[in-house]
């Protein structure tokens, strides 16, 4: 994953809106960086595997592959 992929996945978690699913915020984040919907799918796709991966939720998944 490339420093970028990292801050967007860590700017979507911090500035999700209270009642928002993840994957909005997500794609708020992916368009105001830049990115373009193929990096959309591609983040989204990388986090949902690591929630189920290891049974957790996708904020928190998307917190591990900030970091």
């Amino acid at each position: 994953m490339t420093p970028e992929e990292k801050e967007v996945l860590r700017d979507a978690v911090d500035k999700k809106r209270r009642d928002e699913p993840f994957e909005s915020s997500l794609a708020r984040q992916v368009k105001n960086h830049g990115l373009t919907y193929d990096d959309y799918i591609h983040l989204v796709s990388d986090v949902r595997d690591v929630a189920k991966q290891k049974e957790i939720g996708v904020e928190e998944a998307a917190r591990q592959l900030s970091s």
